[in-house]
């Protein structure tokens, strides 16, 4: 088992040490707030706002747990719900997750591991980007660290205060999303069982408790979302072709990748704002992976024999391999892996994997495995470094659903109905609070103009989950659109003078499949057999207005 910092690493006091992880979290926090509204809010995290402004948002938390979403809308209260006041509270969750590295790293392997390890993340572009992101995953990550040093800390030594504040961060961790149980189930279990052997059984029954205490405690969430969620199983099938398109085990490849660099242009699997077509120079790319192999090789060599800091190191692979390697098994028979997303699970495990190794790495005894490693260090924080320009200089993207948004808030009068389709509706009702209307029951209404008009999205089953876009591309493929589109315009009241119909991008643009064509083409004509002829058109936003004959 892993022993308390070595204090011939060091000369500083403890308080000292103390300090130095608080100002690599206020480095964090002040590089992760850096340009943090630039990029427009996306799908998902139009769902986050969705949730922090509507009266009845916390109603559509359908697909994990609850926790995030609670404290977004405490915190939105205080720091508004514009893009830089939804992502503030990620950036100080990413702040307090470079914090606990560092105090992780420095509990098991020493102060040299935690001063490199808190580099790591204070600079990774794809932790940079969760943590300007409004959505779960840079909470996910702070307490899953979190739960891993008190759980360190409790093999170390049986205390009550730590087994509560282990039970604190796992409860957290699952009730902020649910594969959070497989890196706990996977810690609890490596290191329950490595304390030394008088004290094993002792631990283990420490630990189990802390688990069990846990699980516990989620009960109650999963009873009611059992009975009270609009979630279904096929609203993740976009889960399903993100796997048709990745090479088996070359996802694993591809999430270390992710996490040492985070996406680019043509090698990121799913959206994720800029890094979704951002260029990056191959060489630079391929030097710093060729890094990473090098200084986790000579890390490796640094060791030899067992030691308690060796059996930290290989308990930490796990943590990073393990997680991946349920995700792969299970999406065999049930698609799981996100990476870039999902596989974040097992990011803490490669942090920590990660600074050991640069710290043992740049302290072999060899002068020439000195050289070696740092010159690969080096590639590293270059590789970096310059991903993270690229990250921040990036043009922010367009952002349509806010065009339409104001198109509608000016033009639409009260009486008329708008349908939104698919994946624009959620952004759209989004961009709508920004100017004053709320969404409740099919109807939009601002308080500020007194104008109200029904607000319907296509397909109706949207009306429950915003976010399950799977059964808009269903209803695409099945035909069945037509069909909503047809119930929607008849349960329209006979004093509608006007319908706004607002099409998703998979029915927009040059270079559409006919079929999709022709389905554009069948959803204008519902509209015309009902009676409403077309009036106007924005071709590039996708709203057509269509008024009673």
């Amino acid at each position: 088992m892993s022993a308390p910092p070595d204090a011939r690493e060091g000369a500083w006091s403890e308080r000292a040490w103390h300090g130095a992880a608080l100002a690599f979290a206020a480095a964090a926090l002040l590089l992760r707030l850096w340009r943090i509204g630039t990029q427009p809010l996306w799908f998902d995290e139009a769902l986050t706002a969705h949730i922090a402004y509507g009266p009845d948002g916390l109603d559509y938390v359908h697909n994990t747990p609850p926790l995030y979403h609670w404290l977004t809308r405490l915190w939105s209260g205080v720091f508004g719900v514009g893009a830089a006041g939804l992502r503030s509270f990620s950036a100080v969750a990413g702040a307090a997750f470079v914090w606990s590295t560092f105090h992780t790293a420095r509990f098991v392997f020493g102060n040299r591991a935690a001063v490199a390890a808190a580099l790591l993340v204070l600079a990774s572009p794809l932790h940079l980007y969760y943590s300007q992101e409004a959505r779960a995953y840079a909470l996910l990550l702070c307490e899953l660290m979190l739960a891993l040093w008190l759980l360190w800390r409790l093999v170390a030594r049986l205390d009550v205060r730590t087994w509560l504040l282990l039970v604190l961060a796992s409860t957290a961790a699952l009730h902020t999303h649910y594969l959070a149980a497989i890196p706990l189930a996977i810690a609890f279990a490596v290191l329950g069982r490595s304390a030394p052997a008088a004290a094993r059984w002792r631990t283990a029954r420490w630990v189990a408790a802390a688990g069990a205490a846990a699980v516990l405690l989620l009960l109650p969430w999963l009873l009611w979302w059992s009975r009270h969620t609009p979630f279904a199983a096929s609203d993740m099938r976009w889960l399903e072709l993100l796997w048709a398109g990745l090479s088996g085990p070359g996802a694993i490849a591809t999430s270390f990748e992710l996490f040492l660099l985070g996406g680019q242009a043509e090698r990121t699997p799913l959206f994720l704002k800029q890094f979704s077509s951002l260029p990056f120079p191959a060489a630079l790319r391929i030097a710093a992976l060729v890094a990473m192999g090098a200084v986790a090789a000579l890390g490796l060599l640094r060791r030899s024999g067992p030691s308690p800091q060796r059996r930290a190191a290989l308990a930490c692979a796990t943590l990073c391999l393990g997680p991946l390697l349920v995700l792969w098994l299970v999406s065999l028979v049930r698609p799981v892996y996100g990476p870039g997303r999902y596989d974040l699970i097992a990011y803490p495990g490669f942090v920590l994997l990660l600074g050991q190794a640069i710290a043992a790495a740049t302290a072999a005894p060899g002068r020439v495995c000195r050289w070696l490693a740092w010159s690969a260090v080096a590639a590293l924080a270059l590789a970096v470094v310059g991903k993270d320009w690229r990250y921040f200089t990036a043009p922010a993207g367009p952002d349509p659903n806010r065009a339409v948004a104001q198109q509608l808030a000016a033009r639409v009068p009260s009486g008329d109905t708008v349908i939104l389709c698919g994946s624009v509706g959620l952004p759209v009702i989004v961009h709508l609070y920004d100017d004053g209307y709320v969404w409740a029951h099919g109807r939009c209404r601002s308080a500020r103009s007194g104008v109200e008009f029904g607000c319907r999205l296509l397909p109706p089953a949207l009306a429950a989950a915003p976010a399950a876009v799977s059964r808009y591309l269903q209803a695409l493929e099945d035909g069945s659109l037509v069909a909503d589109l047809a119930q929607i315009v008849q349960d329209v009241p006979a004093s509608t003078s006007g319908i706004w119909l607002v099409l998703g991008q998979e029915l927009l643009g040059a270079g559409l499949a006919p079929a999709m064509q022709q389905m554009g083409r069948d959803l204008l004509r519902v509209l015309d057999r009902a009676g409403y002829e077309l009036v106007d058109a924005d071709r590039q936003l996708g709203v057509a207005q269509f008024r009673r004959r």
